[in-house]
């Protein structure tokens, strides 16, 4: 598929049931901390907010208002500000904050007309675009210009940006097949390919290797994890139990990948695989949902969600030790879409 770019200048290792723990130790002055929505209550009061916790746990803290609804979030890459979907019950945009919540900024204000999916948007690299919905095409924001990827095409969703090119940017959509396909669009020349084989059904997630020069995805018809390489379109399967293995998420350092292995409703496991070798881990088995696993920048530790409604945020060491929820028990209700920070933040 190609098409061109019009601008409009519009502008176990042990199973677990019950040895969670709290921890509120304070945290060193410089940590990771993790970006996440929380909705439900916060200190007796209702929210649906931003918030930023260390990875060490108890330091909880507030970013956005709660007179707004405030949700997919992402940090910049030198972990400085914060970019967000808000929604103040008119209209809503995409917005960047200081990391401690200060001088929001609408990117999106000059954007009338358009109206932006939610869910579906992403922030390159270096801060200069941003790609989002406006049902059903995709398209990318930047400077005084909007660049439209597609046209016409069904079930485009969630755009991705490359970890190492700021031109490169992968989603799905449907083809000609009616399957779920992964795509890329090359905006140096305007040029989208098909990345994916025809009849593969992707299940629409998802994640780039740290290096940008392969992706991971699950098949929704063999329910296996495979890996595609960009340069070369190869793709391998990574996994192949007989239950459904979802959720892939490369460590920093590219070698492993964390999955989830979905057996039923009582039982999931947290697994841990090399990319080039067969050896597979389990960190943790459980009989209550697990999942978005997501490795530390360090690659030291694991975090994930778990427990039955609400599930709140917890982290593993990578060698499957020492399970601990680092939410505060200040916050309740559900706690979801979270994103590690990219450095440590002071």
């Amino acid at each position: 598929m190609k098409m061109p770019l019009p601008i409009v200048l519009i502008i176990s290792l042990f199973t677990i049931q019950s040895c969670e723990k709290d921890l509120v130790a304070p945290s060193p002055p410089d940590t990771y901390r993790i970006l996440f929505q929380l909705s439900g209550s916060f200190k007796g009061e209702p929210v649906s907010d931003l918030f930023t916790v260390s990875e060490f746990g108890g330091d909880l803290e507030r970013i956005t208002d709660a007179d707004i609804s405030s949700r997919n979030m992402r940090w910049s890459e030198d972990g400085a500000f914060i970019y967000h979907y808000e929604f103040d019950s008119v209209r809503g945009g995409i917005y960047r904050r200081n990391n401690d919540g200060t001088n929001p900024v609408n990117l999106t204000q000059r954007l009338f007309g358009i109206d932006l999916d939610p869910i579906h948007f992403s922030v390159s690299r270096d801060g200069k675009k941003i790609a989002f919905l406006n049902v059903p095409d995709l398209f990318v924001f930047h400077a005084d210009s909007i660049e439209q990827v597609t046209d016409g095409e069904t079930g485009v969703s969630r755009p991705i940006w490359s970890p190492v090119d700021d031109n490169l940017l992968a989603f799905t959509a449907v083809n000609s097949l009616g399957v779920t396909a992964l795509l890329m669009v090359d905006l140096t020349n305007g040029i989208t390919k098909e990345l994916t084989p025809e009849q593969m059904n992707l299940s629409g997630y998802f994640v780039w290797s740290p290096d940008g020069s392969c992706i991971s995805f699950t098949d929704k018809n063999h329910k296996h994890i495979y890996i595609l390489d960009i340069a070369t379109l190869s793709i391998r399967e990574f996994t192949s139990s007989e239950v459904t293995d979802w959720k892939p998420n490369w460590s920093p350092d590219g070698r492993k990948i964390v999955f989830v292995r979905y057996f039923d409703v009582d039982h999931i496991e947290l697994i841990v695989k090399g990319v080039d070798d067969d050896v597979e881990r389990i960190l943790l088995s459980t009989d209550v949902i697990l999942e978005e696993p997501g490795w530390a920048p360090h690659g030291e530790s694991i975090a994930f969600r778990w427990g039955e409604f609400p599930r709140s945020l917890y982290l593993i060491n990578q060698d499957g030790s020492s399970v601990r929820k680092i939410t505060s028990q200040d916050a309740s209700d559900r706690e979801f879409n979270y994103v590690w920070s990219p450095v440590p933040i002071p």
